[in-house]
């Protein structure tokens, strides 16, 4: 065992090595960057959690020299690796409904980023691709997953929240 970190809540997601830094998301609404060579803490992002979420939260994916973090909130942001600061936040499902079981719209599956663009989805939310530099969308619908998403050449492939393969 090199080093040791304790954080303020569990880590059910996969830390993110990159750039002299990890990166991991905890389940109480925090994102920490420490450092990869000693543990220690560099910079934390801290967000609202929903009083009601799925069990998990999203693993951090790099490119071009951001995080993208999915929130619990329904929101993308896009952290510096470096500094923790926030380059650009989408959202990305707007909850609705009159009960908090109904208005979940967490982002659990990793983005998926392909050159310049992130794909990205939530649970009881939508499926949209931005633009990784601006945070700018690109395209969006509505749809439902809380699981990964793959892709290839021509096509984005996802499976909703009910088993089918899109």
């Amino acid at each position: 065992e090199l080093w040791r970190s304790e954080l303020s809540s569990e880590i059910l997601s996969v830390p993110l090595q990159v750039d002299g830094r990890v990166i991991v998301h905890s389940n109480d609404g925090y994102v920490y960057g420490l450092s990869a060579s000693s543990g220690e803490q560099l910079w934390a992002y801290q967000y609202k959690v929903p009083a009601l979420t799925l069990r998990g939260t999203s693993s951090p994916v790099a490119g071009d020299g951001i995080a993208l973090v999915g929130l619990d909130n329904g929101r993308l942001v896009a952290l510096d690796i470096q500094s923790g600061s926030v380059r650009w936040e989408q959202t990305i499902a707007v909850a609705k409904g009159r009960s908090e079981l109904q208005r979940m719209v967490d982002i659990d599956a990793p983005a998926l980023i392909d050159g310049n663009t992130a794909y990205v989805v939530s649970f009881q939310g939508r499926i949209a691709a931005l633009d990784t530099r601006s945070g700018r969308v690109l395209w969006i619908r509505d749809f439902s997953s809380y699981s990964g998403m793959a892709a290839d050449a021509e096509s984005l492939y996802v499976s909703d929240a009910d088993g089918n393969i899109v």
